[in-house]
């Protein structure tokens, strides 16, 4: 069963409950990481283990409203809505739907800083309202998701 999850802005990033924040370094221009996180959505699961299935749904362009649907391990499928597209800097969205059980809001940023040439920091922002226990399996699961983020951004430079 999907439940629809509660809109905020993009000041949840930094409000929410719970929050995890992410960072590395892939050895690609800005411009590139950009186009493989928003333009290209199909591509992330070459990079990112937790994708199945991603793609935005309706025509291009794509851009801040569009909705992309996204599917990970487990039978989880989620339908997520851009609110930030600033090209080579930030991408963000909030998940609308989601078919997981305890996830009252749910929202992801993507900041880009090119930090030398050719070589771009991401910081990967994750922010949650969630029942306790869904609360509690996120906090344990934390250095997972780093790992996962690292093996990702790794992953990044060679797909992309």
């Amino acid at each position: 069963m999907t439940s629809r999850l509660r809109h905020e802005d993009l000041a949840f990033l930094t409000r929410a409950p719970v929050q995890q924040v992410h960072r590395g370094h892939v050895s690609l221009p800005a411009d590139r990481v950009f186009a493989g996180l928003a333009t290209r959505p199909e591509a992330w699961p070459a990079w990112l283990s937790l994708a199945r299935e991603c793609h935005y749904e309706g025509a291009p362009p794509h851009g801040v409203g569009t909705i992309r649907v996204m599917s990970l391990p487990g039978g989880i499928r989620a339908r997520e809505r851009l609110l930030a597209w600033d090209e080579d800097e930030r991408f963000a969205y909030r998940v609308e739907e989601i078919n997981v059980p305890g996830v009252r809001a749910f929202m992801e940023e993507w900041a880009l800083r090119p930090v030398s040439d050719g070589r771009t920091q991401i910081q990967w922002t994750l922010a949650f309202d969630c029942a306790p226990p869904a609360a509690l399996l996120l906090r344990a699961a934390r250095n997972r998701i780093d790992q996962i983020f690292t093996e990702g951004t790794r992953k990044m430079a060679t797909v992309l």
